[in-house]
């Protein structure tokens, strides 16, 4: 069992971690095709897409990724490439990852209430900083890297480091929460990190590594975490 007693900084993945696609939007645009869905199979869809279309490479085809996400929750073969456009356009004119966990807020409250700082790592498109000004996270925040602004991207080691400097904690003081296998916890253990695995759907392989299936149990792993440390004094 890891011991967290020791940690000082909770870090976090943003994509399929606190910020998912709009699924209403999506719920909505596929009973325009006679798709009836709803949030927890279209959640479940696009992490089993991650791990069909996204593992073991380099490059992320997303194409292939939302077509393998669309099949899963029923939409016929035909109508696909239509629904991807509009997905598309729908991106183009509103970020598509703008849909946040509906415990997001709450837990990271507690956390910092806690005594936790708080940071965000992600792979994105430049959209990060708006994205946690749009959801009231950002004044929780302590540092928050976009790859698109620092030009570097997970697993790569240096964009962890720059999260670390901006705090000024040594790595094993810090914790990384995150989906991805291949990019989050590879790349957090590579920077020296803790990192924590959210599977909801237990769909990762891999099981060498801290999981959860929510947000929410952060608030108990770090507040037994807190009280341990401070029982060590």
């Amino acid at each position: 069992m890891i011991d967290f007693s020791r940690s000082e900084a909770i870090l976090f993945d943003a994509g399929q971690t606190f910020l998912f696609p709009d699924f209403p939007f999506l719920k909505n645009l596929l009973a325009e095709y006679g798709v009836t869905t709803d949030i927890l199979p279209l959640q479940k869809g696009a992490a089993l897409a991650r791990e069909k279309t996204f593992r073991h490479r380099e490059k992320e085809n997303w194409k292939e990724y939302l077509t393998f996400w669309m099949q899963y929750v029923g939409a016929a073969e035909h109508a696909i490439p239509e629904i991807l456009v509009r997905i598309l356009e729908r991106h183009k004119r509103e970020h598509l990852w703008s849909w946040p966990d509906p415990t997001a807020a709450e837990v990271f409250a507690r956390l910092k209430n806690l005594g936790y700082r708080l940071g965000v790592i992600s792979n994105s498109d430049g959209s990060i900083a708006s994205s946690m000004q749009k959801f009231g996270f950002a004044p929780l925040f302590d540092c928050m890297i976009d790859s698109h602004v620092v030009g570097v991207e997970k697993p790569d080691p240096r964009i962890f480091e720059m999260a670390l400097q901006q705090l000024g904690l040594p790595a094993e003081r810090c914790v990384y929460v995150g989906d991805n296998y291949d990019r989050d916890i590879i790349g957090a253990r590579r920077a020296g990190l803790v990192p924590i695995l959210i599977d909801p759907f237990n769909v990762v392989a891999e099981q060498d590594v801290v999981r959860i299936k929510g947000l929410e149990e952060l608030v108990k792993i770090f507040r037994d975490g807190r009280a341990a440390g401070q029982h060590s004094k």
